[in-house]
């Protein structure tokens, strides 16, 4: 009843909408198994997180199952305290790797959040740190258009923004795939789901058929991501961290196209004012589009 009150009681002062950050679940940990209390309604939670967790790579694999728990109990956007809430008494509160490996997966959680005990400012971290941080906060910023079209379809349809994939992968929305490290490693086994060829989602040359089980490499400075192939996935980029663009598309509305190895055709008598055909598997590039949005003048698709 708490959140309930509260998130009524927010709106009622803050107006229709004024959110809560509130908790989906959380749970008991024991060397066997998890028992999990749901703690907010999913009517008032639209903001969660998932709880606090230890600065280490167990934490992290705790904040994952909590998160793949959330998504099975139909929670619509999460996400976890990167590099954990508590702290280690260390200098910075947690390993750089850890962070690191956390950030990436709150890249690509409906929510991705930083905060707790100890250091969690990303420039103390190192120079190197920092750089890989940046590019994951602002591609998880770019996939705004994407992120809001899919919590919003989450709630009408009673579902989560987030499919679990076997035990320690997901689906965010349907086109995109990830496999989070969670474990001091540099490569992991990965179980690609089903009906659609997964494209690196920043290495265009890679691609995985799904149904098929491999094993992918991931330095520390990479976190296994894909896009579906044939997808159309909207962002807003307003600089070139992501290689998805520049800072000239900042007033458009970037479409990420994936599309398959072979030759084909893209066409849309609303979105287009001409035909294109793509020869090249994974290339992309920028073109005119019309669209009648009054919102913007412009629009880039990138291929």
């Amino acid at each position: 009843m708490y959140y309930s009150d509260f998130f009524d009681y927010t709106r009622q002062k803050a107006g229709p909408d004024a959110l809560i950050w509130s908790r989906p679940v959380d749970a008991l940990d024991t060397d066997t198994d998890y028992f999990y209390w749901e703690y907010s309604p999913r009517n008032v939670c639209f903001a969660g997180w998932v709880g606090d967790q230890d600065p280490e790579y167990h934490g992290l694999e705790i904040a994952l199952n909590h998160i793949l728990e959330s998504a099975r109990r139909k929670y619509v956007n999460f996400g976890s305290d990167i590099g954990g809430y508590r702290t280690d008494k260390s200098a910075l509160g947690r390993p750089r790797d850890v962070f690191l490996r956390w950030a990436q997966l709150g890249c690509f959680c409906p929510l991705m959040e930083n905060g707790g005990q100890g250091e969690h400012r990303p420039w103390m971290f190192g120079d190197d740190i920092l750089t890989l941080y940046r590019v994951l906060a602002v591609t998880h910023t770019e996939l705004g258009p994407y992120l809001y079209t899919t919590g919003t379809n989450a709630f009408y349809a009673g579902d989560s923004s987030m499919t679990p994939v076997e035990v320690d992968s997901f689906l965010l929305g349907k086109d995109i795939f990830v496999a989070p490290i969670i474990k001091n490693v540099t490569s992991r086994m990965v179980l690609f789901p089903d009906g659609a060829l997964w494209v690196g989602y920043w290495n265009k040359t890679i691609s995985y058929k799904g149904g098929s089980i491999k094993e992918v490499d991931a330095p520390l400075e990479e976190i296994p991501a894909f896009s579906r192939s044939g997808s159309i996935i909207p962002m807003h980029v307003t600089s070139p961290y992501s290689m998805h663009g520049d800072v000239t598309s900042e007033k458009a509305i970037t479409l990420l196209v994936t599309h398959p190895m072979h030759a084909c055709e893209l066409s849309d008598t609303h979105a287009l004012d001409r035909t294109v055909s793509m020869l090249e598997p994974f290339e992309w590039r920028t073109i005119p589009v019309a669209m009648p949005h009054k919102c913007a003048s412009s629009h880039s698709l990138h291929l």
